[in-house]
């Protein structure tokens, strides 16, 4: 590591009483004993100590893996690895496995090592420790070997207080960014929840009152859509008999026709004047995909088929697209068309189940298995359907109806009577409009936000590089060969040796 200014240059393992591996142990929130630090209770550089559970260990355990004030705890696996906490207060506590515990010397002050842990020096040297370990962790070797520039003491003070200084306005601009992007997401929220209550934009029924004119109210499309329904229906009978080479004798068939209802809503939810309440299996097809089984991973009749796994809330990802083999007459049923909605089934978050994305013919001839619900809507109804189903999906309104012990499942049976607000023909293409326009609108701010909160990370770095580079506070008045005010480290800066090699002066 090249040296920085007229500092010397340590190691990790040079400036620490000791660097540990943590305690194994089970955490248990109904037993007596010192709160159990793992990986997960560090969020966003905080610890909730009341959160944190606690553990069984022995007096000779605890005096081993104690947390006290100014260690630093490192993640040395997952998601998270290489990250680092300064222990700055906390009670009676101990940390997990999964951490390494650093207890620094006290030639340095413990924030300075804390802050240069945040720098783009230090996690340059410890990804170069990963590949050259070949584990994606960090060890305690690794994290031994990292060097820091070691500024005096004087300067470490005050190299600390510019970077707080600087920081926490940083750190107060994201603050605001972050807000804004919670706000976004509650607007959007609410722009759904307006829409399908008839408060986004003017009803039909209020614009015919005003231009004084005459309006088709939903119940007429409703009876229109089932008139519709019915006749398809009769039309693919018909098409039975005449494959079987027969034709009816009378109308007695039709009675076979398993007639609609259509549902009255309930007091507490009377819908917008003109419009009508129906179940989904009213205005649409709901059809359960098919079922994946390893018998179908070859075949001669390949298929590109979409999962649960294709459908996010920003519509319908073909980056991971598997096959499987579907027969002629299975194609016929589960081929998706232009329009579709596609809905997650099951998952194991319950707050996923009820997802929805159109499909737009992304991939030619593709089909759909059971961790999906296709709803297929009839009388050009699909978009305004599309943003109703998000709305609920958005709302939380599934997760009561989605039961089951670890994987949660909507199913078709539920989802064909879930109860649907339909506006009038008309009113939907202004509602449906009005929705892309305004989350249009907040798409862009959502970008920018995450543009200038990218830009404030880009700040944090320059700030902490510029601090261990020696360029963000003026260099000490300590002169060359003098001692610090630790009287632990001599800085002979002249020659630009080593901590190690000047203990022996």
């Amino acid at each position: 590591m090249t040296q920085v200014a007229n500092w010397p240059t340590a190691r990790v393992s040079e400036v620490s009483e000791s660097i540990r591996y943590g305690h194994t142990a089970s955490a248990d929130d109904t037993i007596e004993g010192p709160r159990f630090l793992r990986i997960t209770d560090i969020q966003d550089g905080r610890v909730d100590w009341s959160a944190v559970p606690s553990c069984l260990v022995t007096p000779k355990e605890l005096d081993k893996y104690r947390l006290r004030e100014n260690d630093i705890v490192f993640a040395r696996t997952g998601a998270t690895t290489g990250k680092s906490f300064l222990i700055e207060r906390c009670p009676e506590a101990v940390f997990a496995s999964y951490l390494i515990r650093l207890r620094l010397k006290p030639v340095v002050q413990p924030k300075y090592v804390a802050y240069f842990f945040q720098s783009p020096k230090y996690w340059a040297q410890i990804e170069r420790g990963k590949r050259g370990s070949g584990q994606p962790g960090v060890n305690a070797q690794v994290l031994g070997q990292v060097e820091l520039p070691i500024a005096p003491a004087d300067e470490q003070d005050a190299i600390v207080s510019e970077i707080e200084k600087h920081l926490s306005r940083i750190d107060a601009g994201a603050a605001a960014l972050k807000r804004v992007q919670a706000n976004l997401k509650h607007y959007r929220a609410s722009v759904l929840k307006a829409a399908c209550e008839g408060r986004l934009v003017p009803t039909e029924a209020e614009l015919a009152r005003r231009e004084s004119r005459d309006y088709e109210p939903a119940s007429i499309l409703l009876q229109r859509i089932l008139k519709e329904r019915r006749g398809d229906w009769e039309a693919t009978e018909l098409a039975k008999f005449k494959a079987k080479g027969k034709s009816p004798t009378d109308d007695g068939w039709k009675g076979k026709y398993k007639a609609v209802e259509t549902r009255v809503a309930s007091k507490d939810s009377v819908p917008p004047e003109g419009w009508v309440v129906a179940r989904l299996a009213d205005i649409a097809e709901v059809r359960l995909g098919r079922q994946r089984s390893p018998e179908r991973a070859t075949g001669p009749h390949m298929c590109a088929y979409l999962r649960a796994a294709n459908v996010t809330w920003a519509g319908i990802d073909t980056s991971d697209v598997k096959e499987m083999d579907f027969t002629p007459a299975e194609r016929k049923i589960y081929r998706l068309q232009r329009g579709d909605i596609l809905m997650s089934e099951a998952s194991g978050s319950v707050s996923e189940v009820g997802k929805p994305a159109i499909w737009h013919d992304e991939i030619a001839d593709c089909c759909f298995q059971n961790t999906l619900l296709r709803v297929r809507a009839t009388a050009n109804l699909g978009e305004f359907l599309f943003w109703q189903l998000m709305a609920d999906a958005r709302l939380g309104q599934f997760e009561d109806h989605a039961p089951g012990v670890g994987i949660h499942h909507l199913g078709a049976e539920r989802l064909s009577g879930w109860l649907i607000r339909l506006p009038p023909q008309s009113e939907q293409t202004r509602i449906v409009a009005e929705i892309q326009r305004r989350l249009s609108l907040s798409a862009a701010l959502e970008e920018a936000t995450s543009r200038a909160l990218k830009r404030s990370e880009g700040l944090r770095q320059s700030v902490l590089k510029d601090a261990f580079a020696g360029k963000l506070v003026p260099p000490s008045s300590l002169p060359a060969g003098g001692i610090d005010r630790t009287g632990e480290i001599v800085a002979k800066r002249d020659k630009r040796r080593s901590v190690t090699e000047l203990s022996d002066v």
